[in-house]
């Protein structure tokens, strides 16, 4: 009888190893398997991540006639809003570039550059950049830049 219960426990120890080895066998043949794979193509007319760039921000500002700079990315589009040392100064085109080439060397990724000295532009970019700081939803931060953009450039098709 003795000899019967250890073949008994013997037994179902086999059973219970070789399930096991088959269970193990099908996990590798699943992972040999060559698995599909799918590559998304970008069109370009995807929304893009928008961040802050306090790099960018930082290299405006060393500039003598800027106060302070908000630069907020979207892909490769920098838009800069500007508050001057001198309220009274008007953008003018050798500011302008002085701006674009600071930004330009520091990213050479960045293909357009928008700038303005508008304050409503300069407030609202930089309660953007907040709320990108502060992590709120892509969705509501996109809504609100894209529409004070198309507001602030109306020529830039967003």
């Amino acid at each position: 009888m003795r000899m019967l219960k250890y073949l008994l426990v013997a037994m179902l120890l086999i059973a219970v190893l070789a399930g096991c080895t088959k269970k193990d066998e099908k996990a590798a043949d699943t992972e040999k398997k060559p698995q599909k794979q799918t590559q998304v193509q970008a069109t370009g007319k995807e929304k893009q991540r928008i961040h802050t760039a306090h790099y960018l921000e930082e290299e405006v500002e060393i500039l003598d006639e800027v106060r302070h700079a908000t630069v907020l990315v979207e892909g490769r589009d920098a838009y800069v809003a500007l508050e001057f040392v001198d309220t009274e100064f008007l953008l003018n085109e050798e500011v302008k570039n002085k701006i674009v080439d600071q930004i330009r060397t520091t990213d050479p990724d960045i293909d357009n550059i928008h700038l303005s000295h508008n304050m409503d532009f300069n407030t609202r970019m930089h309660s953007l950049a907040r709320d990108i700081e502060r992590g709120l939803p892509e969705k509501a931060i996109g809504d609100s830049f894209r529409k004070t953009v198309r507001r602030v450039f109306p020529e830039l098709k967003k």
